[in-house]
């Protein structure tokens, strides 16, 4: 990412208007949106976004990462 301070702001924007009717979700975030800070992988970002919904929804399966 050119900015991830700028991407990680907007990203907030949306996730508090889209999800601002669950507060549980919006609390549990914080460590996604921390990591645009730390990397600059968006795939990193949306493997850790991916795993965190799954485990509010109790997913009980596992996951795959497919390699290039």
């Amino acid at each position: 990412m050119v900015d991830s301070g700028l991407a990680r702001r907007r990203l907030a924007g949306v996730l508090r208007e889209q999800y601002r009717a669950w507060p549980v979700l919006a609390d549990r975030l914080h460590p996604v949106l921390e990591l645009f800070g730390t990397i600059d992988r968006t795939a990193e970002i949306t493997e850790a976004s991916t795993r965190l919904l799954l485990d509010l929804l109790g997913w009980p399966g596992r996951g795959a990462l497919s390699g290039w």
